[in-house]
Formats: structure tokens, C-alpha cells, sequence
């Protein structure tokens, strides 16, 4: 009953710690930008970053690796890009989130809410 015990304790630390790392990591919050095709991701406290722009064919346009301290707010141009959608995928330690980009005529448009939303399993010895 003990081993139990200690069991269900350890789970419940590790689960709140992972919760807690999870949390700390922000990158959901998205402005939206209808003006000269442009689009900009805010980034919280990121210890590193994937960042990856792609066609609607999966074929990858554009990918860097961000770190950030604090806040920070990325922006791209998306002027030589013809008209479709896009998909921005933000991946960190612990989650990949993936936005809609719609861009018409003159504008770019990142939908607000995340098209998907993973996250990562945590390995803990």
C-alpha cells in the first residue's frame, strides 16, 4: 500500500512539473496583421524555437530557430508569396502549434486560433 502511495505521489509531481514547464512556454499568442502581407507571432520566455512556414502542398518555404528571453514579437513578409494558404508551425520542447495563413490579394491574414495544437511526451528517470 506504501509503494502505492509513493507511487501516485512521484505521478502527481512529475505531472504538475510538466504542466508547469508547458505553461511557462508561450507561443500561442498571435497578432493578426491584414495589412501588405505581413503577419506577426508573438513569442514568451522561449528557451528554443523552431520556427517553419509551408505551402499547401507540406513543401517548407521558410524555417529558423528562435530563442527568446522575455518577450519578443517576430513578423514576416509575405509579399513574394502568391495568393493560398499557408501554415506557420511553431515548435518548442514541449508543444507544435500550427496556425492557418490566408493570404488574398494585398493581404496575409494568421488565423488566431492554433489549427492544431501538440504536446510533447516527457521522458522523466
Amino acid at each position: 500500500m506504501k509503494t502505492i502511495m509513493k507511487f501516485g505521489l512521484v505521478l502527481t509531481v512529475v505531472l504538475i512539473t510538466v504542466y508547469a514547464h508547458a505553461v511557462g512556454v508561450d507561443f500561442s499568442k498571435v497578432e493578426k496583421n491584414g495589412q501588405k502581407k505581413m503577419v506577426s507571432l508573438a513569442l514568451k520566455d522561449m528557451n528554443r524555437t523552431e520556427l517553419s512556414i509551408y505551402d499547401e502542398g507540406n513543401k517548407l518555404i521558410y524555417a529558423e530557430n528562435v530563442t527568446a528571453k522575455g518577450k519578443m514579437i517576430k513578423k514576416y513578409d509575405l509579399n513574394a508569396l502568391p495568393e493560398g494558404v499557408y501554415y506557420l508551425v511553431a515548435e518548442s520542447d514541449s508543444k507544435i502549434t500550427k496556425y492557418e495563413i490566408l493570404v488574398v490579394k494585398e493581404t496575409a491574414v494568421i488565423m488566431s486560433d492554433p489549427l492544431s495544437e501538440v504536446y510533447k511526451s516527457v521522458a522523466v528517470k
